[in-house]
């Protein structure tokens, strides 16, 4: 089983927008991936902590757990896969998510 650890600001995502980031997310990876069964783990937290810059961010941080075989071809694909979806279905800025 592989993880996917998502780490957002509270407030940050609906109930409903997490229920179907966590099914885009696992369409995404059994697409373009690996069909390995897949959990979804979120940590929230306090809005206002996050910093870049030295600056208030609003920071998404995805931990998605592949093999340590994977290509570098492979995981920029997939890093741009689910980039642009937080940035088409959430308009999460890509310069906003690591």
């Amino acid at each position: 089983m592989k993880r996917i650890n998502c780490l957002v600001q509270e407030h940050q995502f609906s109930k409903e927008d997490i229920r179907n980031i966590e099914e885009g997310f696992r369409e995404i990876y059994h697409d373009h991936y690996s069909t390995e069964k897949l959990t979804v783990f979120w940590m929230i937290f306090p809005k206002g902590s996050a910093y870049a810059e030295r600056k208030p961010s609003n920071g998404t941080i995805i931990l998605i757990e592949v093999d340590e075989d994977i290509t570098k071809d492979k995981r920029e694909e997939l890093m741009r896969l689910y980039s642009n979806f937080l940035l088409k279905n959430y308009k999460v800025s890509p310069l906003d998510t690591v």
